[in-house]
C-alpha cells in the first residue's frame, strides 16, 4: 500500500512545517523544506482525501475507465503544481517580520494548501460515480481500520471486550508467523536463483560496508 505511505503525507509534512515556521527565530523556512516530497507523476497519482486511488489495485476494484484515469492524472498534476507553488512563497524577508507577520505568512500558506486540497477533492468527486466513491471509502476504511486498532485509546473508545482483544492479538500473531514464513521462503528462493560462484561473490559483498553500493534503477545510494 505504498500510495498510503506518501499520504504524502502532504498534509502532515506541510502542517508540521507551518507550525515550526511560526515559532522559529529569524531563519525563514526554505521552500525546498516546506513543500511535500512527491514521487514522480509517472509512478503515482497524488490525490488528497482519496489517496488510495493512486493504487492500481484500487482502480481496478472500483472499475475506473481510461477516461476517468486520464482526468485523475490531470487533477493530480494540477494539485502537485499548486502545492509546490505554495512552498515557493517569498521568504526572503522572513527575518525582518514580526511574530504577527510571520503568523500571517504561514496562515496564508496553510490557506492556499487547504484551498488546493478542497478544489482537488471536489474535482475527484466530479470524476467518480457515486457507487465508485462508496466503494473507495469502504476500501480506505478497511485499510485504516487495522492500523487504528493498534492504538489503545481507539480500542478503549470503541469498547472492545477482553475476548475481542484476545482474538485480535491471536490474529496478529498468526499474521506475523505467516509473514515470517513468507520472508524465509522468499529468501530461500532468491538464493536458489544464484549459482555457486554468484553466491560466493554475494557473501563476500555482504561483509563489506554499505557505502558505495547502488540501489534501484536510478543508481541512487542507500543511506
Amino acid at each position: 500500500m505504498r500510495a498510503f505511505g506518501w499520504m504524502i503525507v502532504a498534509g502532515s509534512v506541510l502542517s508540521t512545517a507551518i507550525a515550526v515556521a511560526a515559532e522559529r527565530e529569524p531563519a525563514a523556512p526554505r521552500a525546498a523544506e516546506m513543500q511535500p516530497r512527491f514521487l514522480s507523476q509517472g509512478q503515482y497519482l497524488v490525490l488528497p482525501a482519496y489517496s488510495a486511488l493512486g493504487q492500481e489495485s484500487v482502480q481496478k476494484q472500483i472499475e475506473l475507465v481510461p477516461e476517468q484515469k486520464e482526468k485523475l492524472r490531470e487533477i493530480s498534476r494540477k494539485y502537485v503544481e499548486e502545492i509546490q507553488g505554495v512552498g515557493r512563497l517569498d521568504w526572503s524577508k522572513w527575518g525582518e517580520l514580526s511574530q504577527e507577520e510571520r503568523k500571517a505568512k504561514t496562515d496564508e500558506m496553510q490557506k492556499r494548501y487547504s484551498d488546493a486540497t478542497a478544489v482537488a477533492k471536489k474535482a475527484i468527486e466530479d470524476v467518480l460515480l457515486p457507487h465508485q466513491i462508496d466503494k473507495l471509502k469502504q476500501l480506505e476504511f478497511r485499510s485504516r481500520a487495522s492500523s487504528l486498532l493498534y492504538a489503545p485509546n481507539v480500542i478503549e473508545q470503541i469498547g472492545l471486550t477482553e475476548e475481542q482483544k484476545n482474538q485480535l492479538r491471536q490474529l496478529r500473531e498468526e499474521q506475523q508467523k505467516k509473514m515470517a514464513a513468507l520472508m524465509e521462503e522468499t529468501m530461500d528462493k532468491t538464493l536458489e536463483l544464484l549459482n555457486a560462484e554468484q553466491r560466493q561473490k554475494l557473501e563476500e559483498m555482504s561483509n563489506r560496508p554499505w557505502q558505495g553500493f547502488q540501489w534501484g534503477g536510478g543508481g541512487g545510494r542507500r543511506p
